[in-house]
């Protein structure tokens, strides 16, 4: 019965572990997306980790499982929860205003998309110009398969396979 304890504790320990490593990777990428000036955010995990160690804490077998506790001390996750709720609630970051509120109606999915891709309605490409998109975008490619030297486009269009 020690031994499953024990395996059930390590198990609960390497999960803690894994949160950490998932909570670290999660900032990581937050820090380099926004050097890059990608609008794309990605959410820490908290207090994952503090459960984990709890149930770890209260299987260990052994003594001397303070160590345990290390595990919650070193996830990020929970230290974005602990010093970065405050921080931004005394910010004022969670204040909108009327207009933000309005800006863009609940209804309307393709706007949330496109608010959630960090575009806004003038990045849009109406229906009436997608086909004038569409041509034009076939043409530029058309330009650049032209312009490679010793490439012959004959062969490459319907009409020269009998396809109509």
């Amino acid at each position: 019965m020690t031994l499953l304890r024990a395996a059930l504790a390590i198990a609960l320990v390497l999960l803690g572990l894994y949160f950490i490593a998932a909570n670290w990777a999660c900032v990581l990428v937050s820090l380099r997306n926004r050097r890059r000036g990608i609008p794309r955010h990605h959410p820490v995990m908290p207090l994952l980790s503090v459960f984990a160690s709890i149930g770890a804490l209260v299987l260990y077998p052994w003594s001397p499982a303070t160590w345990i506790l290390l595990i919650p001390a070193v996830d990020i996750g929970n230290w974005v929860l602990v010093i970065g709720l405050p921080w931004s609630i005394a910010a004022g970051s969670f204040r909108t205003t009327g207009e933000e509120r309005s800006a863009t109606p609940p209804g309307d999915p393709e706007d949330r998309d496109y608010q959630r891709r960090g575009l806004d309605r003038s990045d849009r490409v109406e229906a009436g110009d997608r086909e004038a998109l569409g041509d034009r975008l076939l043409g530029e490619a058309e330009e650049v398969f032209h312009d490679i030297p010793g490439k012959s486009t004959a062969g490459n269009s319907w009409d020269d396979l009998g396809m109509d």
